[in-house]
């Protein structure tokens, strides 16, 4: 059975989502997101269409500018170890940019988001539908600054929480705009059915999906995903881990049972089942 792949890609995300044709699009989504019309929205990382090739070392953190608000939207497949360091050092680097030299009083003081829509998150927040991160003293809620904030949205609460999976139905009061980033097919078309930005999103997914150019390097890029998450899960040498996977893949092929190449391997059954 041919593989979706859904915007929890970050590929996936950035050319469905985030090119400039599609700026009404990000408008709409940015906008559900902050329960607020979006008509003035700036993409300050253009995301360039895929041509000839894709190349990783191209792909972009998304910042875009609205009102008083810089914002940096990011899309994590997976938590791994030292994930929330890298995501912070990214939105630090975008609010010191925002800091005039010389200027002791701010003439503009712009809002700094970041927002994460992570899958996988431990399993102490399954039931945390989002978390916001701040700088503050709680011992006497005094706020070091006001305008850097982190939320990261528990992609995997959202799911459990507003789709059936022995019926396939949404929820009525589903949040549309998350769940369309993890769902591809039959249930994307459903869940899109009589919105027309959501539509456009649908559409944009669907051909990416039937693009062997893209096909290609995310297949290839979620094998290295795998060795990576495998890597930090249990600190042992990448190489090694590779070895694992390359053996788990010719047992696959010989229709082995995951249960006993997960033995065999010590690869969990779900990182065998991405390997299929």
């Amino acid at each position: 059975m041919k593989k979706y792949y859904t915007a929890k890609s970050d590929l996936i995300f950035q050319q469905a989502l985030c090119l400039e044709k599609d700026k009404d699009v990000l408008s709409w989504f940015v906008g559900k997101l902050f329960n607020q019309e979006v008509t003035d929205l700036i993409i300050k990382t253009p995301v360039l269409p895929i041509k000839k090739k894709i190349e990783k070392q191209k792909t972009v953190d998304l910042l875009v500018t609205f009102d008083d608000k810089i914002v940096n939207l990011e899309v994590n497949s997976c938590h791994y170890k030292h994930l929330n360091e890298r995501n912070f050092s990214y939105i630090t680097a975008v609010y010191n940019e925002q800091i005039q030299k010389g200027k002791p009083i701010y003439s503009k003081r712009n809002e700094v988001i970041q927002i994460n829509f992570t899958w996988g998150l431990p399993t102490k927040y399954k039931n945390i539908g989002y978390l916001t991160y701040e700088m503050y003293d709680k011992k006497h809620d005094d706020k070091y600054i006001d305008n850097l904030k982190i939320i990261v949205y528990n992609m995997d609460y959202y799911k459990e929480m507003f789709y059936n999976k022995d019926t396939k139905e949404f929820r009525k009061d589903a949040p549309k705009h998350l769940l369309m980033l993890d769902f591809g097919g039959k249930e994307l078309e459903k869940l899109c059915k009589g919105d027309a930005m959501m539509e456009k999103f649908k559409e944009n997914v669907e051909r990416l999906n039937d693009d062997k150019l893209v096909i290609d390097f995310l297949t290839k890029e979620q094998e290295e995903e795998l060795i990576k998450q495998s890597y930090f899960e249990d600190g042992m040498d990448a190489g090694k881990q590779e070895e694992k996977i390359d053996l788990a893949k010719k047992m696959i092929d010989k229709n082995m049972k995951l249960e006993e190449i997960s033995e065999i391997t010590s690869l969990s059954i779900d990182t065998l089942k991405n390997l299929k």
